[in-house]
């Protein structure tokens, strides 16, 4: 909640691919150390604690910049079936993933599933490898307050939006 204003701004005032690309390998080092750490017995309830504050805010830095590269890669007039098919796999992945990773827990540890979850984010910091940078210039007046204080702005002005935040 506290991340989610300033990772707006910055999915709006950077280049999205590069942050995405940084952000998931991030990730995918976090997940790294916690395979190692759990494959040697390291892994306590505060380093696992200081794991999943670490990607979850990683997470919600990242989030942003996720939903909004959709309409990078995609054509506008394909805009709202890429929209349903990101939620889709997003509900399918809290449904299935558990799954997978309670197969994987029970049949070669945690750190196989940290691991495999390593290759996840690798597989997606791949796709925005090479991606073309777009033009930001639009954005370049703004300052990263001023940004951040109109989105504000809009959101306690508009009538519809701030009904969607109640």
């Amino acid at each position: 909640i506290f991340l989610s204003l300033p990772a707006g701004v910055l999915a709006d005032k950077t280049d999205r691919r590069r942050l995405i690309l940084i952000l998931s390998v991030v990730m995918m080092a976090v997940s790294i150390n916690l395979a190692v750490m759990a494959y040697v017995g390291w892994i306590g309830p505060w380093s696992l604690l200081a794991h999943t504050l670490a990607m979850g805010s990683i997470f919600a830095l990242q989030s942003p910049a996720m939903l909004s590269v959709i309409q990078d890669l995609v054509r506008r007039d394909l805009l709202p079936q890429a929209l349903t098919l990101n939620s889709i796999s997003l509900n399918v992945g809290r449904s299935i993933g558990p799954v997978i990773a309670g197969v994987l827990i029970s049949s070669f540890g945690a750190a196989a599933a940290f691991f495999v979850n390593s290759i996840g984010y690798a597989a997606l910091a791949s796709v925005f490898v090479g991606r073309r940078k777009p033009d930001l210039r639009q954005h370049a007046r703004e300052t990263f307050m001023t940004a951040l204080l109109n989105g504000l702005r809009f959101a306690f002005t508009e009538k519809l939006f701030r009904g969607m935040l109640i």
